[in-house]
């Protein structure tokens, strides 16, 4: 499915919706794009500044900083605090224990965000470490990851997350079973390494 981000703040989405992941409070695919709704009662998702799409779920900050998420919560990727394969969010939820959130990128089954003071929060499937919380285990809530600061930008794979820092430097966790995490080897960070270091500018 696809997700499109408008210039007045609206989000609209496209293709595949077994899961809900089209916030159109519909399980119908469809090949023209909806725009998400907000409720049952007819309202819309507005004033939204980031958006990313996850396999079977969708997300959305608002300019003031707040996650929503919709669709598939198998693995608590919507981080409200529960996960359930029976249940799917038709419309958007507002995620649980974050604020000032400015970005959000998304994997297959987690999702990441990049909060206001260049911290990195994680939520959903960890099988691999994707989270950068130090462990494995699969979350319901965010959870900060550890040993990571001073980030300007991320971006998530299926089972991995990405992080740029302000000076340059890339920060990586998660799968390397493809060689990921780009340091030659094929072992699974549950912490955040480092994978670049920007050259020092020339005098």
């Amino acid at each position: 499915h696809t997700l499109v981000l408008k210039a007045d703040g609206t989000v609209w989405a496209t293709g595949l919706n077994n899961y809900g992941q089209l916030g159109n409070g519909t399980t119908e695919n469809t090949n023209t794009f909806q725009q998400v709704k907000l409720n049952e009662n007819g309202d819309y998702l507005e004033n939204i500044v980031s958006i990313a799409a996850g396999y079977t779920a969708s997300y959305a900050v608002t300019a003031e900083g707040e996650v929503y998420g919709w669709g598939r919560n198998d693995d608590g990727e919507l981080g409200i605090g529960s996960k359930s394969s029976e249940i799917n969010e038709l419309y958007p939820v507002k995620m649980k224990k974050v604020s000032k959130i400015i970005q959000i990128a998304a994997g297959a089954n987690h999702a990441i965000m990049l909060d206001v003071n260049g911290n990195v929060w994680a939520t959903g499937y960890n099988s691999s470490g994707q989270l950068g919380t130090g462990d494995k285990a699969t979350q319901t809530l965010p959870q900060q990851m550890v040993s990571v600061s001073g980030i300007k930008e991320i971006a998530a794979g299926t089972n991995h997350s990405v992080m740029l820092t302000e000076g340059g430097n890339i920060l990586s966790a998660g799968s390397s079973t493809r060689s990921q995490m780009g340091d030659g080897s094929s072992t699974d960070r549950t912490t955040a390494c480092l994978l670049y270091t920007s050259p020092s500018p020339r005098d």
